[in-house]
């Protein structure tokens, strides 16, 4: 269906003029294909919100039990914003990198069910604390993957159904549930405390000076974790794949990373100056955008370019083919992260050109934190191993709602014998490429 769906949106742009849009109505569902992305953001933040039916059953259960009935997380968005964006910051990447290194070990099969440990442990760390990691360090991995398995596009339009998916998914979140639900009753006894996510939503306020009920907290905490790595797992792997299959691109990854990082500490200033291997983070954002379809509920009428969209609708927008727009990127088959480079900048032709991430207003708040994640886990990978494929030919795997490398996507690893050094950029990782 998802594969269909790009084909179809592909086609479409191919056989339409400048200006040209198409729609199809179907069930209540919206969908507009326009070769020109500026057409996914027009709606105004009024006219489209997020589908609630499945958010309110993972993340925000007790949402509808707030003192006016609103839902009050979605509303209290600038506010939770930017306390999520103070839990982000540069003094806490210490510790951050510091939660990765032991774990800076390579799996076999990146493609295969335990590639999001890395991006799950480090997401949980940094915004639940050291306590939900410890607890959890042999279930964690497994109960986001039950959780990531309940969320297809099935779910989207009726999560309750009695599907074994569906009930391995409930049962993840009320054992995370519970869990933070412990942490939050020892941090509030005063047994414990933290510097992290969670300790900036128990802090924090509404506007009328109300605090977060633990139950809002946990569904904050639970999206923001899965948030966290979901996307992130995706994106990394991607990102380290295509950089195996192009050797002359890995080779100037490792020279950057020698020259700016070297064996010395991961700084917040030394992953803003890897800006190679992020052009590499946004090609493979652009090739293989995490999300190939993004969803909005239309909540009044409204006109675009001649076309109305009815209130109750579900508007969709497909970044996997808005990447590959002629229009806007040029070659758009072809990987070549130089695009994004400061001579060429075909992100930056149309507004919201770049969309892996969302945009507009409910445009990922953490897509910074996610490419630190992403940095963070190449740098101690790249620079402690030498890394090949075993494996050709790799192909997203659309049986998920996030897609992923199909299986298998094998990779082989040796220790380096000697760190990386600005004197001796080393390209034995890409000498090894098959």
């Amino acid at each position: 269906m998802t594969r269909t769906t790009i084909s179809c949106g592909a086609g479409w742009c191919r056989r339409a003029d400048d200006g040209a849009a198409h729609a199809a109505n179907a069930a209540g569902r919206t969908a507009a294909v326009r070769p020109h992305p500026r057409a996914a953001s027009r709606s105004g933040r009024a006219a489209a919100r997020r589908p609630r039916t499945l958010r309110r059953r993972l993340f925000a259960p007790a949402a509808r039990r707030t003192r006016d009935g609103a839902d009050r997380p979605a509303r209290a968005g600038g506010v939770l914003r930017r306390r999520r964006g103070s839990a982000q910051r540069a003094r806490r990447l210490r510790v951050y990198h510091t939660d990765l290194r032991p774990r800076g070990r390579v799996r076999r099969d990146v493609g295969g069910d335990g590639r999001a440990d890395g991006t799950v442990f480090v997401a949980s760390r940094c915004l639940v604390g050291a306590e939900f990691r410890a607890r959890l360090s042999r279930d964690l991995a497994r109960l986001f993957h039950d959780l990531e398995r309940g969320i297809n596009l099935v779910a989207m339009v009726n999560p309750y159904l009695p599907l074994p998916a569906f009930r391995r998914r409930d049962r993840a979140r009320a054992r995370m549930a519970e869990l933070i639900m412990r942490i939050i009753a020892e941090r509030r006894s005063g047994a414990a405390g933290g510097e992290d996510f969670l300790e900036v939503l128990m802090r924090a306020r509404y506007a009328d000076g109300r605090a977060l009920s633990d139950d809002e907290i946990v569904g904050l905490l639970i999206s923001t974790i899965f948030a966290g790595q979901h996307t992130s797992t995706v994106m990394g792997a991607w990102t380290g794949i295509l950089l195996l299959e192009h050797p002359h691109r890995l080779s100037g990854i490792l020279e950057e990373l020698a020259s700016e990082v070297g064996d010395g500490e991961i700084t917040l200033d030394a992953l803003r100056r890897l800006a190679a291997l992020e052009r590499c983070i946004k090609e493979a954002e652009r090739m293989h955008p995490p999300l190939v379809m993004l969803m909005r509920r239309i909540v009044r009428d409204f006109e675009y370019d001649g076309w109305r969209l009815p209130a109750g609708d579900l508007a969709m927008v497909s970044p996997a083919t808005a990447h590959r727009l002629p229009q806007v990127f040029a070659d758009p088959d072809r990987y070549d992260p130089d695009r994004f480079g400061p001579e060429r900048q075909e992100d930056r032709r149309v507004k919201h050109a770049l969309i892996g991430f969302g945009g507009g207003h409910h445009r990922c708040i953490g897509a910074t934190f996610a490419q630190q994640q992403i940095k963070v886990i190449w740098t101690v990978l790249l620079r402690e191993f030498e890394l090949s494929l075993a494996t050709t030919g790799h192909r997203p795997d659309y049986a998920t709602f996030v897609v992923g490398p199909r299986r298998p996507c094998i990779v082989r690893y040796r220790r380096r014998r000697s760190p990386l050094t600005a004197t001796a950029p080393p390209l034995a990782g890409a000498r090894r490429q098959s």
